[in-house]
């Protein structure tokens, strides 16, 4: 009898803590406050002119270095963009949930930009962004298969 209860209270324990992993493994969503406190560290790395901050703050650094390198540094804004919009995105087969935020402004060089940053989890405790040199007028896309598309030519100074 004492074996059969000590069988069962040994069950229950592995249970518990069974359950207890499954649910700290869970991530939850991004929400609108965290994408713009992340938005707010990459705007102030851009200000800054710390492209190395900015393209580690993008979830792939070599894509920021590139769109970088394609005369994007000479029209960093002078002003901080504007949110106009927002929406999340559920993860998709094989993709990635996140925050979308739209974010317009003027480049240094008078051309308007639209752009959509992707704000994500990197993990439970930090985030990555897509689209971090965010007066690129880049889009991201929200098919079947996420995309990255563009809005026309990048907003670069000749």
């Amino acid at each position: 009898m004492k074996r059969r209860a000590l069988v069962l209270s040994l069950a229950l324990i592995l249970l518990g803590a069974g359950g207890c992993w499954r649910w700290t493994r869970v991530t939850p969503p991004v929400t609108e406050a965290e994408a713009r406190a992340y938005l707010d560290k990459i705007v102030a790395a851009a200000m800054a002119r710390d492209f190395d901050r900015l393209c580690n703050l993008n979830g792939a650094v070599l894509n920021c270095k590139r769109t970088l390198d394609d005369g994007m540094r000479r029209a960093l804004p002078s002003e901080p963009p504007t949110v106009t919009g927002t929406r999340y995105h559920p993860k998709r087969s094989g993709g990635t949930a996140g925050r979308v935020l739209v974010v317009e402004g003027r480049t240094s060089c008078a051309k308007p930009y639209r752009t959509e940053v992707f704000v994500f989890r990197e993990n439970r405790y930090h985030f990555k962004a897509t689209n971090a040199v965010f007066w690129s007028n880049f889009t991201f896309g929200t098919g079947p298969d996420v995309t990255l598309t563009d809005n026309g030519p990048p907003s670069s100074c000749p």
